[in-house]
């Protein structure tokens, strides 16, 4: 009798449990896997519960227990390995850490055999080098995913008219302010070219009427500075408007609903 209430009681908790992830209240649903391990650790179902253990974490926002726990799993070849370093890797992905979660999704291509899977995978990769703009290797991995719109869409991406950050600071160095008008500042670039032709007015001035300590404080303090903030501005106002124009575009795909599968 004791033994059928101990079976009950467990699929009780595991029901609850998964009932609690599938609801997305992870941190609750975390508690009660945790319970379950700490009353039955060596349930033939122990490898799923620590795997939803370790998910739960992830999507609670506590990545280091979540991490730790799926390191493991992975260290131990349980049969959920696999699904457990697709879900770190969403969970890199989902934080912005796009190095890492490229290290675990090339691990996980390295270690399969299977055509679909190592599709999905590229598809993903994919999706990575989009989000930190390296257009060639997406295009790359949406041709080995056999993404054909994909490539389409990376490859339009990779011919948008940008602003060069390099031609922007040169404008600068040539008419201060130049290089913030072309990158799209030109209430900056206006102001800048201002302050700048002030600053060598009263330089001029200054040597002219042999006051050469005045044209010194000019020169450092106002010439100089406003001329070099002129030039980082420009190179910095470009690469802020590649950004918006790239994330923009990106925004705008259409971005399969399950990338990583939630198990």
């Amino acid at each position: 009798m004791l033994f059928v209430l101990l079976i009950i009681s467990k699929l009780s908790l595991l029901n609850l449990a998964d009932s609690l992830y599938a609801s997305r209240y992870f941190f609750d649903a975390a508690t009660e896997y945790e319970r379950l391990l700490y009353n039955f650790p060596s349930d033939s179902n122990s490898d799923y519960i620590r795997f939803k253990l370790g998910l739960s974490y992830l999507k609670a926002n506590e990545s280091g227990k979540g991490e730790n726990i799926i390191r493991k799993i992975i260290e131990n070849s349980n049969p959920y390995s696999r699904k457990a370093q697709l879900a770190l890797a969403e969970n890199f992905s989902r934080n912005y850490q796009f190095a890492q979660a490229r290290i675990e999704i090339r691990d996980l291509i390295i270690f399969t055999d299977d055509s679909t899977e190592n599709q999905q995978l590229n598809r993903i990769l994919g999706w990575i080098e989009l989000e930190e703009n390296e257009f060639k290797k997406a295009e790359y991995h949406f041709s080995v995913a056999q993404d054909s719109a994909m490539v389409k869409e990376t490859q339009s991406l990779n011919q948008l008219l940008r602003k060069d950050p390099f031609i922007a600071m040169l404008l600068s160095s040539i008419v201060p302010g130049s290089g913030e008008i072309y990158s799209g500042h030109y209430w900056t670039g206006i102001a800048s070219f201002l302050v700048n032709a002030a600053s060598i007015a009263g330089f001029v001035y200054s040597i002219n009427q042999k006051n050469y300590l005045d044209a010194a404080l000019i020169f450092s303090i106002f010439f100089n500075r406003f001329y070099l903030g002129s030039r980082q501005n420009a190179y910095d106002f470009a690469v802020e408007y590649n950004e918006k124009l790239y994330k923009e575009k990106i925004r705008n795909l259409k971005r399969p609903q399950a990338l990583f599968l939630d198990p």
